[in-house]
């Protein structure tokens, strides 16, 4: 029997391996198409063993129905494919009738016009074009060639540049024919970029507790503290001196914070361990008394 069990696999085409019970079944037993139950269909492979195929689940089976207690052609197998059948029919009217619906309530729907805007000043705006040819210059007469903006800034719309923003030949020569001795000076907003730029490199290196002076060493932890506290009772006190509270305190940055209190709470969590072992090793030390009396 075991031999017969063995020997049965349900992917198998080779009936020289099947049981003489299962090749005497599949000869005796030849299922009329028209008998099937509606979710499979029986098909028959190149070799000439029939099988059912499952049309629902995409699945086929080697198995012949006489053999399969769940796909026998009993009454009750009869009844659930019956049931099955009316089901499925029931489904198929119910996904009928939502498509006539649909269509009917596509038909009743409104075709939206596709010049209709949903902001009613839209279709006023002039569209400007992708590209503005060569030439084009603004009402106010700026240029927009596109050639003019290689050597410098675009020109701001608030300034309107009558000529073109990039340096003539004539201020080129001058500035070559300058002495090296004398500095050209520095636009003032570029300086006050970079004036900005320093204060903030400063502000950010005091927070983070390097000095200002290169021959100060990195600072601890504590002297940092202090060292920060003293800058900024220094920049408050020099605010109040000068009338206004401009300035910013130097903080410190968000995840230097976090580090710093990650750093406290491993320390917290070291010492208490260390002494709840010690309460633990040494019962009778006062200097670790117990957290609560013992049990009886």
């Amino acid at each position: 029997m075991l031999i017969a069990l063995t020997a049965w696999q349900p992917g198998t085409r080779d009936a020289a391996v099947r049981p003489a019970r299962v090749r005497m079944a599949l000869q005796a037993n030849a299922v009329d198409a028209a008998d099937v139950p509606p979710p499979w269909k029986a098909k028959q492979t190149a070799a000439g063993h029939p099988y059912w195929y499952n049309t629902v689940t995409g699945m086929s089976t080697y198995k012949h129905p006489s053999l399969a207690p769940q796909l026998s052609r009993s009454g009750a197998n009869r009844r659930g494919a019956q049931r099955h059948a009316a089901e499925a029919a029931a489904k198929e009217a119910a996904r009928a009738e939502m498509q006539t619906r649909d269509a009917a309530s596509a038909e009743v729907r409104l075709p939206v016009r596709p010049e209709a805007s949903r902001f009613p000043g839209a279709e006023r705006l002039p569209v400007p074009p992708l590209t503005p040819p060569v030439g084009w210059r603004m009402p106010d007469g700026t240029p927009r060639d596109r050639r003019s903006f290689r050597t410098g800034p675009p020109p701001s719309p608030s300034v309107p540049l009558r000529h073109p923003p990039h340096a003539s030949p004539g201020a080129i020569a001058r500035l070559a024919a300058a002495p090296a001795s004398e500095a050209v000076p520095e636009p003032p907003a570029q300086a006050a970029w970079r004036a900005e730029v320093q204060r903030r490199q400063t502000r950010d290196a005091f927070a983070r507790g390097v000095g200002g002076r290169a021959d100060r060493p990195l600072l601890r932890s504590a002297e940092a503290e202090a060292w920060r506290a003293d800058l900024q009772r220094r920049q408050t006190r020099d605010a109040f001196a000068r009338g206004h509270m401009s300035l910013q305190p130097a903080g410190v940055a968000p995840e230097e914070a976090a580090q710093a209190a990650w750093r406290a709470d491993v320390q917290r969590r070291k010492a208490r361990n260390a002494a709840t072992r010690a309460r633990g090793r040494f019962p009778s030390d006062p200097r670790f008394p117990p957290a609560q009396a013992p049990p009886l």
